[in-house]
């Protein structure tokens, strides 16, 4: 086979020297084709390196060849493999011999083509040059990219990967992004256009929202693993390094992510809710994503929250159902007071607070006694408030004692403070006794 190709290389380099030794004759005798001419150049030049391969090539398998050791492996060869091991030698020296007059016959259609590429770039000057030269290098240009991107890198699963699956695999990536971007922008425009502002329906655009983006990452890592070759369909392969990987570390993550599409489905949590949490930490849900939940509290602070801790720990929603809430206020008044008058007086402290919900049957605000205390008879002013009054807890008691203190002035109601009375029982000694009895008896001596 190997002779056979450096023939036909020899035979197609013979055909290209006459043609550019014929072409050289043109030029010779003022007729140019300046085209023909830069065709041939190129069809030499690309002949030149297929030639340069092929001989590093044969020259590769000829040195393997002669330093095979096939006779001595065997214990007693044969005469007739001795023969044919003979004979398979010297042809590789044969074959050896003709490459190298191959390569001579390279040299010389080399030197031809610098010859026309000589004469060419004599023959041809202004834009034309100027064109062909651009033309020239974008082509290279062209053909130097396409090699790189067909390169071997590295190999996956035993086959070769290039630089076209991870220019493949950027793509995908950011087509994924620019989808769920729009995706995005699509449900926000919905939002605003329908002016959604009911807690459950927001609730399920941004669970809507949350599982188009985990099916586009989806989609995105099965396409990504397609391109750069890694053959998904072994399951088993893939559970198992899932199941190393959450062993030695991923477990947390693993267990967060489930968690969010828990509290998702379950609507237990959404955004716009107002929690508690076991630490005393309150604050409105901003944000629900994979890993873990945001929240703001009303000194603005974000705080960050595993979704794992949402789900295994207590959470105080004030927001779930009902978007209004009721507030206790307590407060002191002393005995003998008009109780009468206490629930005048507090009522009208309530109705001048602007979050007291008054229009709603069962709502309405009261006053109630919970205790007789050691200083005064304790009372509860119980108040419904609206969804303003339920994120800013702090904020409306302060208003409520407020407006209280205000109202328990004004019609001459006493806060008591605690009051304490002391007895005292001084007990006297024998010695002071003796003095005071002896004392007594010389007055009442005197006196006699």
């Amino acid at each position: 086979l190997i002779q056979y190709l450096i023939e036909e290389s020899r035979y197609e380099l013979i055909q290209n020297k006459n043609k550019q030794i014929a072409t050289l004759a043109q030029i010779i005798t003022n007729y140019v084709d300046i085209s023909e001419i830069r065709k041939i150049i190129k069809e030499s030049s690309s002949l030149s390196d297929q030639i340069n391969q092929s001989i590093l090539s044969w020259q590769k398998i000829a040195q393997n060849t002669l330093l095979s050791t096939t006779l001595n492996t065997l214990p007693k060869p044969s005469r007739k493999i001795v023969n044919l091991e003979k004979k398979r030698k010297g042809k590789v020296q044969y074959i050896i011999k003709n490459y190298e007059k191959l390569r001579l016959l390279k040299d010389d259609n080399d030197y031809l083509t610098q010859s026309l590429q000589k004469q060419l770039d004599h023959l041809e000057t202004g834009i034309s040059k100027t064109w062909h030269d651009f033309k020239d290098m974008a082509v290279n240009a062209k053909d130097a990219s396409i090699n790189a991107i067909y390169t071997p890198l590295f190999e996956v699963n035993g086959k070769p990967v290039t630089l076209l699956p991870l220019i493949q695999l950027i793509i995908i990536i950011l087509i994924g992004y620019i989808i769920s971007k729009i995706v995005t922008f699509f449900i926000t425009r919905y939002e605003k256009r329908n002016k959604i502002d009911q807690k459950n329906n927001r609730s399920s655009l941004y669970l809507m929202h949350r599982l188009i983006h985990y099916f586009i990452i989806f989609l995105v890592a099965i396409a990504g693993f397609s391109a750069l070759g890694i053959n998904l369909s072994n399951i088993t392969l893939i559970a198992g390094a899932l199941s190393v990987g959450i062993g030695f570390g991923l477990q947390n993550l693993v267990s967060n992510f489930v968690s969010g599409l828990t509290i998702m489905f379950e609507k237990t949590l959404s955004i716009g809710d107002y929690i508690e949490l076991e630490d005393g930490t309150t604050g409105m849900v901003k944000e629900i994503r994979a890993r873990s939940t945001r929240i703001n509290t009303n000194d603005n602070i974000d705080v960050i929250i595993p979704n794992s801790d949402m789900v295994t720990n207590k959470v105080i929603n004030w927001t779930l159902k009902e978007s209004i809430r009721r507030v206790k206020i307590p407060f002191g008044i002393a005995y003998g007071t008009d109780k009468e008058l206490v629930k005048k007086a507090a009522l009208e402290a309530a109705d001048n607070v602007q979050f007291t919900l008054n229009n709603i049957q069962g709502k309405e605000p009261d006053v109630w006694i919970v205790e007789f205390g050691d200083n005064s008879v304790n009372y509860e002013l119980l108040v419904w408030v609206a969804q303003y009054g339920t994120r800013r807890p702090n904020r409306i008691k302060n208003l409520y004692l407020w407006e209280l203190d205000t109202a328990l002035i004004k019609y001459g109601i006493e806060i008591p403070f605690p009051q304490r009375v002391v007895h005292l029982d001084l007990v006297k000694s024998e010695k002071e006794q003796l003095i005071q009895s002896i004392l007594e008896k010389n007055h009442n001596a005197i006196d006699d």
